[in-house]
């Protein structure tokens, strides 16, 4: 049985493209559905990402694989603090759009994890800034948030168990650290 927090990694669609001509056909999923304005919003959509090699700027590419670079050496087994400290510098040369989907892959991908606005933007911030000790403890919040919240899921959990079981409010509380009120919503 798949697990129930269970979601797929990022899937991001690339095109290389190196012809003659310019790039001409559409960009984005649902125009290569037919009457796909009929349904509006509610039709599956996405974008690619183009990569003109013949026309494009040639410090773009070389941009686009320092990133790639970066998020393999994130993902790659060992301590990802020590590494995010060694890559610190590197990071602050990028654009803020790339900061930001450097950002949303290091919450996303590797924590698993929603965060606070505050929390993104300090980890924006440092790593613009290249400075390792605020960014470690950008991180250290997140891990500390995103641990918690795993915490308290596993607690809702249990007190479902135990309420299913027969097992009164207040005991419920008491034994999973759960308000009263939290026990009598589940």
């Amino acid at each position: 049985m798949p697990r129930k927090d269970f979601k797929l990694p990022a899937i991001v669609p690339i095109v290389l493209y190196n012809g003659d001509d310019n790039w001409t056909p559409v960009r984005t999923y649902r125009e290569y559905t037919r009457d796909y304005d009929i349904f509006g919003d509610s039709i599956i959509n996405f974008k690619y990402l183009l990569f003109d090699l013949k026309r494009e700027d040639k410090e773009k590419f070389s941009l686009a694989e320092a990133i790639l670079d970066i998020i393999f050496e994130l993902d790659a087994p060992g301590d990802f603090m020590d590494k995010m400290g060694r890559l610190t510098g590197a990071i602050s040369k990028f654009s803020d759009d790339d900061i930001s989907m450097l950002v949303g892959w290091i919450i996303h991908a590797r924590f698993k994890s929603t965060v606070t606005p505050e929390i993104e933007q300090e980890l924006k911030q440092t790593l613009k800034k290249g400075k390792g000790g605020g960014m470690r403890h950008a991180i250290e919040v997140l891990r500390d948030e995103s641990e918690q919240r795993a915490i308290n899921r596993r607690m809702l959990e249990v007190a479902r168990g135990m309420r299913a079981k027969g097992m009164d409010v207040d005991t419920v509380a008491e034994l999973t650290g759960l308000t009263v009120d939290d026990v009598l919503q589940l």
